[in-house]
């Protein structure tokens, strides 16, 4: 597990362009809905899918704990949402990070795998 969660924070210095972005509602354990900031005309909400993990369906066993899990750290953040692609059901899938009180980046799919809401995947 810890080489895992190794990987996933080795990813993170390859995907440092980004963009602030707030949570507007959270679908499930590794997927959400963000609203781009600091952007002179609205934009519609983008549907993200978190890179790297796969967090249970709702209707599973831990769906319900994972979808709260991911809305406990993403409430009232600004979120950096740095794009990796996106997948085969039109969703940006992306890695996820919001400022920690010193300012370092908290690595929203890391806490998940860590915590034991989510697993990771490779695709």
């Amino acid at each position: 597990m810890k080489n895992a969660l190794a990987i996933l924070v080795l990813m993170l210095p390859f995907t440092v362009w980004g963009w602030p972005a707030k949570a507007v509602r959270v679908i499930d354990g590794d997927t959400l809905l963000v609203q781009r900031l600091e952007v002179d005309e609205p934009e519609p909400a983008v549907r993200v899918r978190l890179a790297g993990i796969d967090a249970p369906e709702l209707k599973n066993d831990g769906g319900e704990a994972a979808k709260e899990a991911l809305e406990k750290l993403v409430k009232g953040r600004v979120l950096e949402v740095h794009p990796i692609e996106y997948g085969k059901y039109g969703r940006l899938i992306a890695d996820l990070t919001f400022p920690d009180k010193k300012g370092k980046p908290v690595h929203i799919p890391a806490v998940l795998v860590k915590t034991g809401h989510a697993v990771l995947v490779d695709w």
